[in-house]
This record gives structure tokens, C-alpha cells and sequence, in this order.
């Protein structure tokens, strides 16, 4: 990723800043684990970071190679992300989720501005950031939800004025714990907008931490431009992608001797 200095050696003023870190032992970003001082990752997550290529597809947030949306558009108009849902980005986020780990949160959210700049340069101004909510009671092992927190940090680093926007109306099923075709039904009307938000024209910048199929994003923004916004862009610490099968010729050969054997029998 452009702007990414993971393990690069630091210059005299940085040096200087972190200083104090001679006091405190320093720890990778993504797993925890102590490292070298100035080291930001340890030598396993810095061989097993997956980070989305500069070339991404508007739609999907995927580099060109791993795209495989066909450019579907949806109520969303693009999305950003700098890691694919792997790797030490998938350790880091489920820190976060389930270790309530919130030391991971600067490295992500600078990481996802930096997605933000490769995708859209300098052209793209946003009224608000906000967040996909979770239902009162949902997680009731977490204190809190990911996304809202997500949302507060990009706010200071993007300086742009974070603010809940919609709410979720009842408890749903898990996204990831679904098949992909009943996604988009398990959250379909769940989400509303808070009464009183004043969003008319408003360009709106959308936090989560990961996308998978990007039903929820699809709604929580289909949601907002009926409410009146203008545009719903997202931006997600890690997406997945659409795993593709090799093309193995002699694989497909034998299919083809097993599909002819059987019409045959």
C-alpha cells in the first residue's frame, strides 16, 4: 500500500518523539507480540500482511487481480480498505472484536486513511463520518462496538466530524455466520435513521471494520440516501475476496471423463 512504512527504520525526529518507548517494551501492531524497538511489526506479521494494491476497483475495494464484482454497483459508491480480511490484518481485527485489544486501532485507521487518499486522491470531501451500529444488547461480551471506535479515530485523522447517524432496531443473526445468499435478507429493514439527524446533501463517509459480501454496508447506505443524503462512500479496515480457482487443466480433463462416463452409463 502507498504510504505504508511497516519495519522501514525510523529518522532522528522520530527517534526522538518515541524516545519514552525506552521505558516500555514495544509490541507488533497486529498480533501484540514484543519486538524490536521502532519495529512496528514482528518479522511473522510482516511476512503475512495482505495489503489491497494500488489499482482497486471502486466497487468491491479488491485490487484489479482479486476483483471479481463484475463492477455491480450498489447504494454505496465505492469502498476503501487497506488490508484483505487475512493474515496479521485478521489477527489485529479480531483483537480488537473479541480480545478488546484497542492498542490496534491507530495502526488500522492510519492505514485506512491512507486506502482513502490512494482510491480518491485529494478530490473527495465528506460531510460527516459514521458508522454501521449494532443493536443494544447484540454482543454482549463486547463493551462496545468496533466501528463506532473506528469511526472516532479516522474522525481526528481525516478531521472530519464523526456522528451516529443510523441505528439498528433488533438483534440479527451474525453476517459471517450465514451464507452469502441470505445475508442481504438477514439485515433487510433492521436499520433507521436517528430522529433529527440532519443529513439532506450530505456526502457521508461509512466506517466498519471488515466487508465481506457488503450486504450491510448496501443497506446501512440504501438507508441513508432515502433518508436524503447525497452520496455513502465506506471504508473498512479489511475486506474478503472472492477466492479464485486455479485454472488447473488436467483437472478439468478429468471432469470432462467423469461427465462423458456417467451420461454413458
Amino acid at each position: 500500500m502507498k504510504g505504508s512504512r511497516i519495519n522501514e527504520p525510523m529518522n532522528k525526529r522520530e527517534i526522538k518523539k518515541s524516545a519514552i518507548s525506552l521505558l516500555y517494551p514495544a509490541t507488533c501492531r497486529f498480533c501484540g507480540r514484543p519486538v524490536e524497538i521502532y519495529r512496528e511489526a514482528c518479522d511473522s506479521c510482516a511476512e503475512n500482511i495482505h495489503i489491497i494494491k494500488e489499482n482497486r476497483c471502486h466497487y468491491c475495494g479488491c485490487g484489479k487481480d482479486s476483483c471479481g464484482c463484475g463492477k455491480r454497483k450498489n447504494h454505496y459508491s465505492s469502498v476503501a480498505a487497506p488490508y484483505y480480511y487475512e493474515g496479521a490484518a485478521e489477527k489485529a481485527v479480531y483483537r480488537l472484536k473479541f480480545m478488546n485489544d484497542k492498542s490496534v486501532l491507530k495502526g488500522l485507521c492510519l492505514d485506512m486513511a491512507q486506502s482513502l487518499a490512494d482510491l480518491h486522491g485529494e478530490g473527495l470531501k465528506f460531510d460527516f463520518i459514521t458508522f454501521v451500529p449494532s443493536a443494544e444488547g447484540e454482543n454482549p461480551a463486547r463493551e462496545f462496538n468496533q466501528a463506532e471506535l473506528i469511526a472516532e479515530v479516522l474522525s481526528v485523522y481525516l478531521k472530519i466530524p464523526a456522528k451516529p447517524l443510523l441505528t439498528k432496531l433488533y438483534a440479527t443473526e451474525r453476517q459471517h455466520m450465514l451464507p452469502a445468499a441470505l445475508r442481504s435478507g438477514n439485515i433487510l429493514g433492521v436499520f433507521d435513521i436517528i430522529g433529527g439527524a440532519e443529513i439532506k446533501d450530505a456526502d457521508i463517509l461509512l466506517a466498519d471494520d471488515i466487508k465481506t459480501t457488503g450486504s450491510t454496508l448496501n443497506e446501512c447506505a440504501k438507508v441513508l440516501l432515502t433518508g436524503g443524503v447525497k452520496s455513502v462512500h465506506c471504508v473498512t479496515a479489511t475486506l474478503t475476496r472472492k477466492r479464485r480457482e486455479p485454472d488447473d487443466g488436467r483437472q478439468n480433463a478429468e471432469n470432462l471423463k467423469k461427465l462423458i462416463k456417467t451420461a454413458n452409463a
